[in-house]
């Protein structure tokens, strides 16, 4: 199945902060640049950071099968194992928020579609601004998850169509 791109203004991923936490926030993040089929988050990798698309569109994807769960038989990859797309998201869309979040694992492996510039958000970044605003936590938070709803919510009609 073909994911569904989903390009959304570029602060509706952090839509609960004001412009000036925004801009500080992606002013102290690392902008980094990922080269066409380059993979941004691997799948039950750990990430402590969130990332915004800042330029092109990446791929959200997920391993399934057997080989997701117990690797290779031998040295060749098992016949069983095949990648499913969940999404494509453009500019201003966050990513990592659940491993982020849930501090475990990449649920899905994130690949650049092509050279993709991304601003990345270190949990050290998130706490910086925590301590210097308690209430920044409140609002980003509430950010993370409203994108986290809305998802949900694409996913429950796109099951039902």
């Amino acid at each position: 199945m073909d994911g569904v791109l989903l390009e959304v203004p570029f602060d509706q991923g952090l839509s609960r902060l004001t412009a000036a936490e925004r801009d500080a926030l992606l002013e102290a993040a690392e902008h980094m640049i990922f080269r066409r089929g380059e993979a941004i988050l691997s799948e039950g990798r750990r990430n402590d950071s969130i990332y915004v698309v800042a330029e092109c569109t990446v791929r959200i994807e997920r391993t399934v099968g057997v080989v997701a769960q117990y690797g290779t038989v031998g040295s060749r990859p098992n016949p069983r194992h095949r990648t499913v797309q969940i999404a494509h998201l453009g500019r201003g869309s966050i990513f990592g928020e659940m491993s982020f979040l849930e501090d475990a694992g990449a649920s899905a492996n994130v690949i650049a579609n092509e050279g993709v510039g991304a601003f990345r958000i270190g949990l050290d970044v998130i706490e910086q601004f925590c301590e210097r605003d308690p209430s920044f936590a409140g609002r980003l938070y509430q950010s993370l998850a409203m994108t986290l709803a809305n998802r949900l919510r694409t996913t429950n009609r796109r099951l039902a169509d």
